[in-house]
């Protein structure tokens, strides 16, 4: 289903009091999902009569922002998401919420919740909050435990654009490994000036080290493989891109005969 009707549609169940309390978003498009779901929840609490990118609701502008304090976005620590993160969602909303009339909380890429985590979730889940809603986002399903894919009502929300997402992540990828090849100031120069300006999301930045290795491994280029392979392992944890990305574009300076 689009974007937009699964919005609407959620929308509408929620003007009708159908609004069920937490929501399995299955995505082919993390960042996006993640904004379409901020601009539901900007729906149900503007102050205004909401339009698209609304910028008279001081409340949109604080969701915007990422600094609404009835909405706590969850991501993954490094590869994991763990408990303290789930914990801080429950002793959070354990209060009313004084902005808006409901508490929401988002959780990115849900299958990266370790097993300490899934368990603190359950109870949550099995004794949900009242006016407390969740939305979970998760990209591999399968990954997802049965007891906690029961407990929610399950949206696959699919982007049209990925087919061309990719085809430019993949041409991307080819000029940067053209550019990074050369020499480390170009290389530099090439990450904050034209790569970081076409994509900063880290999920692109992943699947963009992913389309280099392939090409890497089809050419044999195995060395400069093992040092993607290396970044791709960073890049999982929350490093800092533009310093990691400086820092891979020096070490493939250093191999010889490349």
């Amino acid at each position: 289903m689009e974007s937009n009707n699964v919005v609407n549609d959620l929308y509408r169940l929620y003007s009708e009091n159908k609004f069920a309390h937490a929501y399995l978003f299955e995505t082919n498009n993390i960042s996006l999902c993640v904004e379409d779901i901020k601009k539901l929840i900007k729906m149900t609490i503007c102050h205004e009569k909401y339009t698209e990118n609304c910028d008279k609701c001081s409340l949109c502008r604080l969701v915007d922002s990422n600094t609404l304090p009835s909405l706590i976005i969850v991501e993954p620590d490094g590869k994991t998401i763990n408990k303290d993160s789930i914990e801080y969602i429950k002793n959070r909303f354990s209060y009313n919420s004084v902005y808006t009339d409901n508490n929401y909380y988002i959780i990115v890429e849900a299958e990266k919740m370790n097993d300490s985590a899934y368990n603190k979730m359950l109870k949550f889940l099995e004794e949900p909050e009242e006016r407390v809603f969740g939305f979970y986002i998760c990209s591999n399903i399968q990954k997802v435990p049965e007891t906690i894919l029961s407990r929610l009502e399950h949206i696959k929300m699919y982007y049209e654009n990925e087919s061309n997402l990719n085809e430019e992540l993949i041409s991307l990828a080819k000029e940067y490994l053209n550019v990074v090849l050369k020499d480390n100031e170009n290389g530099i120069w090439y990450n904050n000036s034209v790569l970081l300006k076409k994509i900063s999301d880290r999920v692109d930045i992943i699947e963009l080290f992913k389309y280099m290795l392939d090409i890497c491994i089809n050419n044999k280029q195995f060395e400069l493989s093992n040092i993607i392979r290396t970044y791709l392992e960073k890049l999982e944890y929350n490093v800092n891109i533009p310093l990691t990305l400086d820092s891979f574009v020096i070490e493939v300076g250093e191999l010889d005969g490349i």
